[in-house]
């Protein structure tokens, strides 16, 4: 697995420093009411010769007659008759458009480092070691060109390369120091770690889930099935029995390489053992990675 890979690997860098004789140095209305009034006759002026006996005129009597306006008829009302509920028409349920199942998608994918020069790298995982517990891994890889880089894997590797100069730094008191061009350049470029990302060149099919945007950059987003889990090479020739879990690769539509991992997955081996991988694989800022320059 990648966490005894790095192991490994350290330990060659360390043997290559002794052998060069290098020293290690410290680093979210009212109504209104009419009245009928008399209306007194004009009468004539008496002659002086004449007494006449004044003549009682009477104001006519006015007498209301009251009209009696008969209670309407009550109208018989037609019974209403009930409008029959309309009988609920089925809908019929929308059948959902499976999704593509693509053969060997990732046949020809490419490593990082082969097609991209300037590119950045994060990569955390969580391992289920063979003889208990587990083991987290963290890698950081900025690359600015393959001739300037900066690899900081856990806390025991951290590497510059700017050039011909070589650059570690102590794990114990974080000291930066140069050491002799005479260390391997394949023990300490990005390629030698960038080789323990799981590569699912193997996987016979997936389900093409669609186009997405990681960084930027489009990419085809697939899933595969925790059944696939043997093909992407981490178990290390084990038995994997009963997998359970996902696994999401995102290629690069323009160069083919992987840009995006998320694997959860857990299996027993053949002892009976439970085992189990977790890890997040990311590649950001593509040509866009700043210059690296020396520590010091």
């Amino acid at each position: 697995m990648f966490c005894r890979f790095t192991r490994v690997l350290f330990g060659m860098l360390l043997i290559a420093l002794v052998a060069t004789g290098c020293s290690i140095s410290g680093d979210d209305d009212d109504g209104d009411e009419d009245t009928v009034n008399a209306t007194e006759a004009s009468q004539p002026e008496p002659s002086p010769t004449d007494a006449v006996e004044p003549t009682a005129t009477l104001a006519p009597e006015v007498t209301a007659t009251s009209t009696h306006t008969p209670e309407p008829t009550a109208t018989a009302t037609a019974t209403e008759t009930a409008t029959p509920e309309p009988t609920p028409t089925a809908t019929a349920t929308a059948t959902a458009t499976p999704i593509p199942i693509v053969d060997n998608p990732f046949a020809d994918v490419a490593p990082p480092d082969a097609v991209l020069e300037n590119y950045t790298v994060d990569y955390a995982g969580e391992f289920q070691l063979p003889e208990g517990g587990t083991e987290t891994i963290e890698m950081f890889i900025e690359q600015s060109d393959p001739a300037h880089y900066h690899l900081r894997v856990g806390a025991e590797v951290e590497i510059w390369v700017i050039g011909a100069e070589t650059y570690f730094r102590n794990p114990d008191d974080g000291s930066v120091f140069p050491v002799p061009s005479a260390v391997d350049p394949g023990l300490v470029s990005p390629a030698a770690y960038l080789i323990q990302v799981p590569n699912p060149a193997n996987v016979p099919e997936a389900l093409a889930v669609g186009e997405e945007d990681i960084d930027g950059r489009s990419a085809t987003h697939y899933s595969v099935t925790a059944e696939q889990f043997a093909q992407f090479g981490l178990t290390e020739d084990q038995t994997v029995i009963d997998p359970e879990g996902d696994i999401d690769v995102w290629i690069d539509q323009e160069l083919g390489f992987i840009s995006r991992m998320i694997m959860d997955v857990e299996w027993t081996d053949e002892t009976g053992t439970r085992q189990a991988v977790m890890l997040e694989f990311t590649i950001t800022m593509v040509g866009t990675t700043p210059e690296v320059v020396a520590p010091i």
